[in-house]
């Protein structure tokens, strides 16, 4: 079935709508940074350049690091722009744009998430890097979405929506599982805590923050502490992971997201070291991800 030019918008140059790219500029591992300035960050450390592109808040840059070819990817905030980049991240690869058909032959992704994250636990420290083994959707942005879900993820989502009726808006709130080769892989340097992320649709009152004005749901830090998961715990907030998680379960690529703690928000404490934090993550995701 040919998809419509509305449904499927490419511009005259051939490049999808939003990310401003063609198929063949874009590796099949990527790596994805919500500020534009951190794709920089990302390539510098690359060994050779291919391309470059800027179109809105996607910058895209692909290379090489030691062999493996890698598209280093920004994506600005919210699950909202993660819709958009996992869309045309999965028609690049999937559809061919010449006939506006789906391919017979699926590829697969690899897309890393490295981001930066308030800790919900104490004894959390800034500096520590998270590995979210699951995440569970705060945004609301999955319900627009048909998918199948694990075991595990279906109690996850069942368990910890049961624990917060009545302290939230009564909407399915479900959880998702990152690849497991991707975790294991990252998890094997014994550098990281493995743990749940809740994904969150705002930075200040939906991850429960206190400034002038009071967020409606103001137990929100306390009540997500106190849960107690059927397995890992709750580790963070942040604001994409879900969306990458749930989008990766209906487009079938492998995700994972890692995220440095750059707050610990029960003890109210942000690193002074922000900058070296992210690169010093950068360089962990860079040299332990193993070519395809």
């Amino acid at each position: 079935m040919r998809i419509s030019d509305s449904d499927l918008i490419i511009n005259s140059s051939g490049e999808i709508y939003h990310l401003g790219i063609k198929p063949e500029q874009l590796a099949e591992t990527i790596i994805t940074v919500g500020d534009p300035e951190r794709v920089k960050r990302v390539s510098k450390h690359f060994n050779s350049i291919e391309y470059e592109s800027h179109h809105r808040e996607f910058i895209v840059c692909t290379g090489t690091h030691h062999g493996n070819r890698i598209t280093v990817l920004s994506t600005g905030m919210g699950t909202q722009n993660i819709d958009i980049v996992m869309a045309e991240l999965d028609a690049l690869v999937n559809i061919d744009f010449a006939t506006r058909t789906v391919n017979e032959e699926k590829k697969r992704l690899r897309i890393i998430r490295i981001g930066t994250s308030g800790a919900i636990q104490p004894d959390i420290n800034v500096g520590s890097i998270i590995i979210s083994k699951y995440a569970v959707d705060l945004t609301g942005m999955l319900l627009f979405y048909s998918y199948s879900q694990t075991q595990a993820e279906q109690q996850l989502g069942e368990s910890f929506s049961l624990f917060m009726k009545n302290k939230m808006p009564d909407i399915p709130i479900p959880a998702f599982e990152a690849s497991k080769v991707l975790a294991e892989m990252f998890c094997e340097s014994g550098e990281c805590i493995d743990g749940i992320t809740a994904t969150c649709n705002g930075f200040y009152a939906p991850q429960g923050r206190k400034m002038r004005i009071m967020p409606k749901y103001p137990s929100l830090l306390d009540d997500l502490m106190a849960y107690q998961a059927p397995f890992l715990r709750m580790t963070n907030f942040e604001m994409e992971t879900a969306g990458y998680y749930g989008l990766g379960r209906v487009y079938a690529h492998d995700c994972c997201s890692i995220n440095k703690i750059i707050a610990n928000r029960p003890r109210g404490i942000f690193t002074k070291n922000l900058v070296q934090d992210e690169d010093a993550l950068i360089e962990f995701v860079l040299n332990t991800l193993e070519p395809l």
